[in-house]
Parts: structure tokens; C-alpha cells; sequence
């Protein structure tokens, strides 16, 4: 698995459309690697954009590594950093803990009278902790501590018109309960909508 991480050049109208759109990012990420179908998923592709210090940044996790050449919106020379994951896999272990940041997609099922049900989102504090004390359940880890941030609204177009995710970005510090669990969490993302920049789980040591 590889860790990139690269800056985005916002004066490239590539860079600008896709912070404006999630489903174009998601469509310019993949381009970075090998066109294939299904490939978000073979190759365990999770990416979030960051604003660090009023750069927009691209973090991107996989198990092949992508090329940045392929993306002229990115400034892959010096403000580009690719690493091994194996170091990181190897720490988690039953009682590790962690800091970590998430922006997801907190929802559940709802029924609207259709042949499929929808995602709601879930719109009080208590719910959206209690969901992701749930994903914890499903993929390692129990929450140590927890704060989230304002919901943000992810805009996007896609061929059958267009979408709007609300996110949340939570923070905090998370303990491991099981490794190969945590491990499949964290190498194959938390909730839905994974495609559009959610689900990533950035982590820290503490």
C-alpha cells in the first residue's frame, strides 16, 4: 500500500472545476491510474482533499501506486511526497491508539416508498457520534475521544444528474480493538460515498 500526497494547483482550471465538483475529482483521481473498470476498488483507492494552511492538498491511500505525471493539476516535483504504508499497517495492534481526522458521510438507511431505499443523513450531534461508535464496532477500534466539525454540502454531477453529499469531519483519538479489522477499515474506508473523497482515515501517533 502507498500513502501520496501532493499539492493541488488551484491555477489550473482542471484543479478549480474539481474542487467545485465532487464527482469530477473523483474522475480525475482515477485517472492517475491504469484505466480499468471497477478499479477504485481493486486497488483500495481512498483520497481526501485538505486545506492546510490555505493549500489545497491531495491525500491518497492504494495499492498501486498512481502516476502524478498523469495529472497536470497536481504539482508533483518537490510538493509531492509517496511512501510505503507497511511500517504503519504493521501498528496496529490490540490497544494502539491513534489520533485521527475523518470526513464521512454519516446516514441511514431510509425508506421512501421506492424499490431501493436512500441514504438519510443523520442531523443530530448524539446520532452522527453514535454511528461512528457503530462503524468503530464494524471495523477495530472504539472512539477515545471524539469532536466534529460543521457539516459541509459536496456538490456534484454525474450522468444521472446531479448529487449532494453532506459531510462531517470528525476528529479525535481512537483506541484498536482488533488489528485485521482496523486494517480492512482503514485500507478500504469508513461509510459510504467513499467514490467522492470520504471514508479516508488519516491518523497520527499520540
Amino acid at each position: 500500500m502507498f500513502l501520496t500526497c501532493a499539492a493541488i494547483d488551484r491555477r489550473h482550471p482542471s484543479a478549480r472545476q474539481a474542487l467545485d465538483d465532487c464527482c469530477d475529482m473523483h474522475r480525475n483521481v482515477m485517472r492517475l491510474f491504469a484505466p480499468k473498470d471497477n478499479m477504485r476498488a481493486e486497488a483500495c483507492v481512498l483520497f481526501r482533499v485538505l486545506e492546510e494552511r490555505g493549500q489545497a492538498r491531495l491525500y491518497l491511500t492504494s495499492a498501486m501506486q498512481p502516476d502524478l505525471s498523469r495529472a497536470a493539476w497536481l504539482s508533483y516535483g518537490r510538493n509531492a511526497q509517496q511512501r510505503d504504508l507497511s511500517p504503519l499497517l504493521e501498528r496496529f495492534c490490540p490497544e494502539a491508539a491513534f489520533g485521527f481526522d475523518l470526513l464521512a458521510y454519516p446516514c441511514k438507511k431510509a425508506d421512501v416508498g421506492r424499490a431501493n431505499s436512500v441514504r438519510a443523513f443523520l442531523t443530530s450531534p448524539e446520532e452522527r457520534r453514535a454511528w461512528l461508535a457503530r462503524q468503530g464496532e464494524k471495523n477495530g477500534f472504539i472512539l477515545r475521544a471524539c469532536r466534529e466539525a460543521e457539516p459541509v454540502d459536496m456538490r456534484g454531477k454525474r450522468k444521472t444528474g446531479l448529487i449532494q453529499i453532506r459531510a462531517v469531519r470528525f476528529s479525535g483519538i481512537l483506541k484498536v480493538t482488533d488489528a485485521e479489522m482496523f486494517r480492512r477499515g482503514y485500507l478500504h474506508g469508513i461509510g459510504p460515498e467513499k467514490s467522492y473523497g470520504l471514508g479516508m482515515l488519516m491518523l497520527r501517533r499520540v
